[in-house]
């Protein structure tokens, strides 16, 4: 039985085996399990042409500024023009004009309701002066989280903007690891270095760590979409996609070690976890575990005392 995924042929030998062809008639064979495992790799998304939405890409910048906040220590000019609430304003009006209503579902319910138990703890908090700010931070998460669903038509506006995100963390981590290795820009608390982020919102050791080991899905979810996001590029962006997924992790591991985060590292274990369990793949759990503990023990006799005695 023959028929087609994409610019893929695939042909059933009795139902073991599947030989796929693309374009260029690369065959590759596979047994039925491969290919259940695999299957969402051939799910491809038509981005010959990113959309040309202007509210998609201004939701695209404002995740950029949004991360990388260089009002506050890059650019603090920026701030004397709030330019950042201008942007906001600028963008939300125009996803507002050129967007859809968002569909309502019960993520969408769950995501209003625990926003409003959120305002209510920051309303009736013992010292709720000191709540506004993050308040301010969580609403306004929230409201991109609106602007997303509404911009969102297609799974390849979905793919860029998950793109941004993690492209923008990868600079992100870039600087402030140059930062920290070259120029010795750094917190000294309880004995240890510990490296800090480019801006101050996020930008301290805990609270960066924590947004490194939250990234890290959606960099595994880039990782799972390899061939169905880059089968139509040309070489040269592919090439720049895989040094970005090979080396978003590397950053990651480097940054939260440097953070001395006890916290970001437990999370960055426990996703590391989480991905290997959640594999579809058969796996040897003896050998994981192997490796594992070979890992851990490798990182402890190499860790300082300083570090040790935290």
């Amino acid at each position: 039985m023959t028929g087609s995924c994409g610019p893929y042929r695939s042909v059933d030998f009795g139902g073991r085996q599947t030989i796929f062809v693309d374009s260029d008639g690369n065959a590759d064979v596979r047994t039925n399990q491969e290919h259940d495992a695999n299957q969402e790799d051939y799910e491809f998304v038509d981005n010959r042409h990113w959309s040309r939405s202007l509210g998609l890409w201004m939701v695209a910048i404002y995740i950029v500024l949004f991360l990388i906040r260089p009002w506050e220590i890059l650019s603090p000019w920026l701030a004397s023009f709030r330019f950042e609430r201008m942007y906001a304003i600028s963008m939300i009006c125009v996803v507002v004009v050129m967007g859809r209503m968002p569909r309502w579902n019960l993520q969408t319910a769950s995501v209003l309701v625990f926003t409003a138990v959120v305002s209510l703890s920051a309303v009736y908090a013992w010292q709720s002066q000191l709540a506004w700010h993050w308040l301010y931070q969580y609403v306004t998460i929230v409201i991109v989280y609106f602007l997303i669903l509404a911009i969102c038509r297609a799974p390849r506006d979905l793919f860029l903007l998950i793109l941004t995100y993690i492209a923008t963390m990868f600079v992100y981590l870039a600087k402030s690891l140059w930062e920290f290795f070259i120029h010795d820009r750094h917190e000294h608390a309880q004995s240890v270095t510990r490296l800090l982020g480019i801006e101050e919102t996020y930008g301290e050791p805990n609270s960066l760590a924590m947004s490194v080991v939250l990234s890290l899905p959606f960099w595994w979810f880039l990782v799972r979409s390899r061939h169905a996001l880059t089968w139509q590029w040309q070489s040269l962006w592919k090439s720049a996609y895989y040094l970005l997924l090979v080396g978003y992790p590397c950053l990651a591991i480097v940054s939260v070690w440097e953070t001395n985060s006890r916290a970001g590292m437990l999370g960055m274990a426990a996703f590391a976890l989480g991905a290997v369990v959640l594999q579809q793949q058969p796996i040897r759990w003896s050998k994981a575990i192997a490796i594992g503990a070979i890992a851990l023990a490798s990182l402890w006799v190499i860790t300082p005392s300083t570090q040790k005695e935290r």
